[in-house]
């Protein structure tokens, strides 16, 4: 069985470099704010910062 590895923190605390290190030794990264980023896009939706609350 595989393991997950969930990473929370406050902005500008790792998050995206702890990220980066997983990916380059080959660990599947998936990011929420990718992941929005992707919807708003899908929808056509303007990006602003409230904007991902509500998505």
């Amino acid at each position: 069985m595989g393991r997950v590895i969930a990473v929370c923190g406050l902005p500008a605390s790792g998050k995206g470099e702890f990220a980066a290190i997983l990916a380059e030794t080959g660990i599947p990264v998936l990011s929420m704010g990718d992941m929005i980023r992707a919807e708003v896009k899908k929808r056509n939706i303007e990006e602003y910062p409230e904007v991902f609350g509500e998505v």
